[in-house]
């Protein structure tokens, strides 16, 4: 009896490794590097709740990240503090633009302050931004280096300011 417990325990345990490892190598953390070799140049033109426009015009021949969040999404609100010091560290260098998906206005607001979030956020109530940008999960990040997309990454990293540095050259 013992002995037949042991094996069903032994089974499980790898029944559910293999399903995470099966789900791990399905759902990837970041879009292959060789699509985004030959990616057009990203056109993007958003106003932010303060009115300051962002074009992707204005930023051809510089680093922008855009960040694709929502308030209700705990890894996003864990990810603020970290985007705030990058924002912070490197607003000369980085164009920092945020992207609330499919919140109202006063409930961005209401997270804003809570968060303290001191980077431009745009509002997309309507997820229209989110479509074109092929958003399917919260937070997403695109990292843009000369109007190119240099990376995305999907998901919380704790790691994030060092990924920001690594892509683009800075120290």
């Amino acid at each position: 009896m013992k002995k037949i417990k042991f094996y069903n325990i032994i089974f499980y345990i790898i029944l559910v490794i293999l399903i995470f490892l099966f789900i791990k190598n399905k759902i990837p953390r970041y879009i292959s590097d060789s699509k985004l070799k030959d990616s057009p140049e990203i056109n993007f033109s958003f106003e932010d709740i303060k009115g300051v426009v962002y074009d992707s015009e204005e930023y051809k021949d510089k680093n922008v990240l855009l960040v694709f969040w929502a308030s209700w999404r705990a890894p996003c609100k864990m990810e603020a503090p970290i985007i705030n010091s990058i924002y912070k560290d490197y607003k000369d260098q980085i164009t920092v633009v945020s992207i609330n998906s499919l919140e109202k206005r006063d409930v961005v607001i209401k997270a804003i302050n809570e968060l303290n979030i001191t980077y431009p956020v745009v509002l997309d109530e309507k997820g229209k931004i989110s479509s074109k940008f092929e958003v399917n999960s919260l937070p997403t990040i695109y990292f843009i280096k000369n109007n190119k997309v240099a990376k995305v990454s999907r998901g919380f990293s704790i790691f994030l300011k060092s990924e920001v540095k690594k892509i683009y050259g800075l120290k």
